[in-house]
């Protein structure tokens, strides 16, 4: 990794300089790190006056989206050149039809945030309480949105943090929003914080002949609205914008098309590779088979015609087929997804193995989602050619592309021509009736994404996975691999946190917080029903749990009860044995507790691994909760009480 610094040219040159609670010497690359404008109205080149110390803060913004009839919103995001940090070019987002729906909300105060003064991390209720110092309002109605409210713990000065605002569960698709920063937040000396000269125009509507200025009235119409059906009266307003989330369709459409060219395209045949006994005296069979490629080898990207993805030749297919000893006649098999930078090996040995042989399952796999092939691609990406981050986008496409022929080659082939000697009898060990898919970690948070778009997937089960791939980021153990080179790169940890948040958008496509609405509930046209079974480990070092939790409320996922966390904002069931949740339960989440380390709270690392992420896999309980769901499709809480050690 040092290596890797020089050859970036980083030294501590680039560390900025001390800074005041004022807003004359900003750092940062975010414009051309001067202020211009009257000097009442100070800003940054192509910058927001709302928040002059940071162009493109307040993010994000109705200030930088245009209109545009050709898109399914009629708006486009348009950052100008310079508007973004220097290492961000524009084009990385440019042309989404809005945000994120997952988006951060960002914010810089001069003076600092007394984090005291912000709702409750723990009890997300405070923060649609009328006495919460901020607010996220639905533009329509005025009605409060969730958030989880928090400064940037990770930056290395008070006087650099930005305020993020989280939202708990997707927002709507091509919609509006109001974000409102209130005088209940304090400065870190416990002073007021009051609206600069520019909020203070638009709040009482003085005439300032300032453009960046005079071109926020009409959006201020809706800011002022909302504010007025929530009960929130301007004189106590320090900051407020509007923004619009991106439409369904942007985000989605082009996998949900690839899927249904990939389910229309001709099957090749397999070529087995290697077919061997493993010391577990598992089959073990290698092989390859073509399918549609939608990667321009040249880009690396989807090449779109006709607003639609354009197939562009083949691809080779490798995958491993996993038949346990214990296999003695047609039995269940598991698409199964692997961990992050993992490989279909994954799918050979382990717990995931040791519980098929105990249950006579069939594993099958192949490269997917943030694969072992990628590790370059990635690094070099999201550190040097963030505008090029379209070809992550694309290599992870094509793999949900993979998994949707590996499934159509299981069911129309291998079931049928994959035969197993038992005691001198020819049998087929691959039951048709029952394909399931099965992801952990990568597996799991990209498994959100096959089982709501994958068309003849009908049951799936995601182990510690979540949504909102920015979001759990800073809060991974992982990340203490990645930290350092991001802060070198970006030292002004505010501009961090604001390419962070831009990126956000640009991985939207590969997103699950885009597609976890439409799991169970509305599917996407042509997916047949699902059923949806998810596992999270308490204090999960990996995945943290607060992105988990907002695929249970994007989804409407039930906790199984006895349960040892109550989750905000999501409902429970009970599932008992033998007979398992109600009739008709499309999903449910099981929540295990090892009692391991806590994460530390904020957008910070853990130092170590408390392995949560792991061992839960290797719990009796967990093992047999996971079978029964992959043999019958039922949900039973195998717990005696909740799911600890007790």
């Amino acid at each position: 990794m040092v290596g890797l610094w020089g050859l970036l040219g980083c030294s501590d040159d680039d560390k900025p300089a001390p800074q005041d609670a004022t807003i004359e010497g900003g750092a940062g690359d975010a414009g051309d790190g001067g202020l211009d404008g009257p000097g009442l109205y100070p800003n940054k080149p192509n910058g927001n006056p709302l928040v002059p110390e940071i162009a493109a803060m307040p993010y994000p913004s109705d200030f930088y989206l245009v209109d545009d009839s050709s898109t399914v919103t009629g708006r486009r995001v348009a950052f100008p050149e310079g508007s973004l940090p220097k290492k961000l070019p524009p084009k990385a987002v440019n042309g989404a039809d809005g945000f994120s729906r997952i988006t951060p909300i960002l914010a810089f105060l001069p003076g600092g945030v007394d984090p005291t003064t912000l709702p409750s991390a723990t009890d997300h209720g405070e923060s649609i309480a009328k006495t919460s110092s901020v607010a996220l309002l639905d533009a329509d109605t005025g009605e409060r949105v969730p958030v989880l409210a928090e400064v940037d713990a990770a930056a290395a000065s008070d006087n650099l943090r930005s305020l993020i605002l989280r939202p708990l569960r997707s927002l709507a698709p091509n919609h509006g929003y109001v974000v409102v920063l209130t005088h209940k937040l304090k400065t870190l000396d416990g002073k007021n914080h009051a609206p600069n000269a520019a909020m203070k125009a638009l709040l009482d509507g003085t005439p300032t002949g300032v453009e960046a200025i005079e071109k926020q009235r009409k959006s201020f119409e809706l800011v002022t609205a909302a504010m007025s059906k929530a009960g929130i009266d301007k004189g106590d307003v320090v900051l407020a914008w509007s923004f619009h989330t991106r439409s369904e369709a942007q985000a989605t459409a082009p996998l949900l098309a690839m899927q249904d060219i990939a389910m229309k395209a001709p099957l090749s045949a397999y070529t087995i590779t290697s077919d061997t006994v493993d010391s577990n005296k598992n089959r073990q069979i290698v092989a390859t088979f073509k399918g549609p490629n939608f990667v321009d080898p040249t880009t690396q990207k989807i090449v779109m015609a006709n607003g639609k993805p354009k197939q562009l030749g083949e691809v080779e297919i490798e995958f491993s087929l996993t038949i346990p000893e214990s296999v003695d006649g047609p039995r269940p098999v598991v698409l199964y997804g692997h961990g992050f930078l993992g490989s279909w090996r994954e799918g050979t040995r382990g717990s995931w193995n040791k519980l098929c042989r105990d249950n006579q399952f069939s594993s099958i796999g192949t490269f997917f989602g943030f694969n072992e092939t990628m590790t370059t691609m990635l690094l070099q990406t999201l550190t040097s050619e963030i505008g090029e981050i379209g070809r992550i986008n694309a290599a992870v496409l094509q793999t949900f592309v993979n998994y949707t022929m590996l499934s159509r080659l299981l069911r129309e082939k291998l079931t049928t021509e994959i035969e197993k000697d038992v005691s001198g009898t020819k049998v087929k060990p691959l039951d048709a009736s029952n394909v399931s898919y099965l992801g952990i970690s990568n597996g799991g948070t990209f498994g959100f994404i096959v089982a709501a778009t994958l068309p003849e997937l009908e049951r799936a089960t995601m182990v510690v996975g979540g949504g909102g791939l920015i979001h759990f980021m800073q809060r991974s153990v992982v990340w203490n691999g990645y930290q350092p080179l991001f802060e070198l790169l970006l030292p002004d940890p505010r501009e961090l946190q604001l390419t962070l948040a831009v990126i956000q958008t640009a991985l939207d496509p590969i997103d699950a917080m885009n597609y976890v609405p439409r799991l169970t509930e509305d599917r996407f046209p042509g997916r047949k029903p699902m059923n949806a079974a998810l596992h999270i480990a308490i204090n999960d070092s990996q995945v943290d749990n607060l992105v988990s939790e907002w695929v249970l409320r994007s989804a409407k996922v039930p906790v199984v009860t006895p349960s040892p966390k109550d989750i905000w904002g999501v409902d429970t069931i009970t599932a008992p044995s033998p007979g398992g949740a109600p009739a008709g339960t499309k999903s449910a989440a099981f929540i295990y507790d090892e009692h391991k380390a806590p994460n530390p709270p904020g957008n910070v690392p853990p130092k170590d691994d408390n392995r949560a992420h792991n061992t839960i896999r290797d719990l009796a309980v967990y093992q047999q909760q996971v079978a029964t769901f992959i043999e019958t499709g039922t949900f039973v809480q195998i717990c005696s009480g909740a799911c600890d050690p007790d």
